[in-house]
């Protein structure tokens, strides 16, 4: 019973918070990401250490380590004074490999 007011207390609170923020979020929107998390807590009730839930990276920590290793490899390249376009070039190709090889994660565009 506690636990139920203390959630209770936490969901007034953020109702209150959300009515003055500048930002807003379509209803679309909003319905889209509690599908997902109920989605994600059925998974994770249903499949336990297996649930596909537990692979996915919430705070991008993978994708700040590549943007790190994109940026430490271009400084070298500018350091040593590759031109522009072959800096371009082998970005595209590495890009390129990484969408054949599924490296690169689908874009939802919805």
């Amino acid at each position: 019973m506690v636990a139920l007011q203390h959630l209770h207390r936490w969901q007034t609170a953020l109702r209150r918070f959300t009515a003055r923020s500048r930002f807003s979020l379509a209803e679309r929107e909003v319905d889209r990401y509690n599908d997902l998390c109920i989605g994600a807590i059925h998974d994770l009730l249903e499949h336990g250490e297996q649930a596909a839930v537990l692979r996915y990276d919430p705070n991008g920590h993978e994708s700040l380590r590549r943007a790190k290793e994109v940026r430490r490899k271009l400084r070298e390249l500018r350091r040593r004074r590759v031109p522009i376009e072959v800096i371009r070039r082998r970005f595209v190709e590495a890009l390129e490999e990484a969408c054949r090889e599924g490296r690169v994660p689908e874009v939802d565009s919805a």
